[in-house]
């Protein structure tokens, strides 16, 4: 009691102790992406992607982490997917977004989405593919935050 006491009093919180954190969703859900890409990048910064390492994880050992996909021998994790595949496939992803890796660019969420694509054909995600009530309630907030400050208008309560 005496920690989180000290705590809250040098965090200067009286109420709630995440009362004035402010909130705030990722730049990529903000741009007019489709809802595919959005879903995919999610996934990939969320480690929900089921890529060789994940699978390795969640099976206990039963799954390999190398890569399917080339023959460098190392784990499938999300650096060597975006940088290392030698896969002719990727390679042509990385060229048509070769501009993110010389500038800042909004295409990134697109080439992870593409990469993504490609390493997860064939692999079931019928599961990670269905509607996300999280995902649907954000999306209203943040529809209602945009009305009510281009209108004056406020959300109605629930």
């Amino acid at each position: 009691v005496m920690l989180f006491s000290n705590f809250r009093a040098s965090c200067g919180n009286t109420g709630h102790l995440f009362a004035s954190a402010p909130v705030r969703t990722p730049r990529f859900m903000s741009l007019n992406l489709s809802g595919h890409v959005l879903r995919t990048v999610s996934r990939f910064r969320l480690r929900a992607h089921t890529l060789c390492v994940d699978r390795a994880i969640w099976s206990r050992g039963a799954k390999s982490a190398i890569c399917d996909r080339c023959n460098l021998h190392e784990d499938q994790d999300e650096a060597h997917v975006l940088f290392k595949v030698l896969h002719p496939e990727m390679c042509r992803v990385r060229q048509r977004y070769s501009e993110l890796f010389q500038q800042k660019s909004n295409k990134l969420f697109h080439y992870t989405s593409e990469i993504m694509d490609f390493l997860l054909t064939g692999i079931d995600q019928s599961q990670t593919d269905q509607p996300n009530a999280l995902a649907e309630e954000i999306a209203v907030q943040e529809k209602w935050a945009v009305i009510g400050v281009h209108q004056g208008k406020e959300r109605p309560s629930s």
